[in-house]
């Protein structure tokens, strides 16, 4: 992967506990991109401060309750004049333009959506590190929203299972039930009725390993960040050596299927989550730049950030470089004008 950067690079001290420190970093600054995770159990200290120092934010937050927590500075976001846009990533993040993308192409056919599956899977870590694995524990401490005849639910995590067809560089591969934004965020947004999210790894043996850990560590002890931070760094040696046998490929299906039984679905591929997460961030971050009269002051999900308009060129540049993206029509009518590389 070539790496290119212009202009400088410099470092600075904050604290989270210190909104003083991070509104000097921030000053001067175009924006403000958050990715100290993990997310979970956190507050929006970061977004207070990029209010304070007018500078517009965005995060790749991973947790249903820190970014419905973030919705609530909203007002306060838009009184300074800065936009705000959470959960910035590639899942959740990237998949739920994908989602957004798959409602409108539903609707321009006069079917009316009626359930939103999101797929993912990821080989080992990714390559993204022990981030990644502490967020995982902490997720599984959390029972999962789901959405159910337009009514929300609550079940544990990795109660219900599916098998998922990846496309063929990944295949198909089991998947279980976590609680994860995009669900909560397409309900509200996108006002499908039946919504949840699903996530599997590899080998295999992680996914038995993962129902164990359900099954056997207290919910207390799995839910602190502490105990998950020192779980992920004792396992992670451990998984470096999978990830050099396994590999590091991501894959997302998003499934709609509409009131009159028609279907549409979306599937991307990379080879390694790392880069596609990094990717898919900076495509984020190119819409806030470069086209910020599409993203009014206040703050934002991704269904609401990229405007149908700015869709299809947003994927283009968020799916760079991945092996397989396909489903999403205006993306095809895009990439059909783009000049030969």
């Amino acid at each position: 992967m070539q790496i290119k950067q212009q202009g400088t690079t410099s470092f600075a001290e904050v604290s989270l506990g210190d909104k003083g420190s991070m509104e000097r970093a921030m000053a001067g600054s175009d924006l403000v991109i958050h990715t100290a995770g993990p997310f979970q159990g956190g507050k929006p200290q970061v977004l207070e401060a990029a209010i304070a120092a007018g500078v517009a934010y965005m995060d790749v937050c991973d947790d249903v309750e820190y970014c419905q927590e973030m919705k609530t500075k909203s007002e306060a976001a838009r009184a300074a004049g800065i936009p705000a846009v959470t959960t910035c990533g590639i899942y959740p993040g990237l998949s739920n333009v994908m989602a957004a993308a798959l409602v409108r192409q539903a609707q321009a056919k006069g079917s009316e959506p009626q359930s939103l599956k999101f797929s993912y899977f990821t080989a080992g870590t990714g390559g993204v590190g022990g981030t990644i694995l502490a967020s995982t524990f902490l997720l599984m401490a959390e029972d999962c929203k789901v959405y159910r005849g337009g009514e929300e639910v609550c079940l544990p995590a990795l109660s219900e299972q599916r098998q998922v067809d990846f496309g063929p560089r990944i295949g198909t591969r089991r998947t279980m039930l976590l609680n994860l934004p995009e669900v909560v965020t397409a309900h509200q947004v996108l006002g499908v009725p039946d919504v949840d999210a699903t996530f599997g790894t590899a080998p295999e043996f992680w996914n038995v390993l993962l129902e164990a850990i359900v099954k056997v560590v207290p919910r207390s002890l799995l839910g602190d960040r502490e105990f998950a931070a020192n779980f992920a760094k004792v396992s992670l040696p451990i998984n470096r050596v999978v990830d050099a046998v396994v590999g590091s490929a991501a894959g997302m299906r998003v499934s709609l299927t509409s009131t009159d039984g028609s279907s549409n679905e979306a599937l991307c591929t990379v080879r390694y989550l790392s880069q596609g997460v990094g990717i898919a961030t900076a495509a984020f971050a190119f819409e806030m730049l470069e086209a910020p009269e599409t993203i009014p002051a206040g703050v934002h999900f991704p269904e609401e950030a990229i405007s149908p308009d700015r869709t299809a060129k947003f994927l283009a540049r968020a799916t760079k470089g991945a092996v397989d993206m396909e489903g999403i029509d205006a993306l095809k009518q895009y990439l059909r004008w783009l000049p030969p590389t």
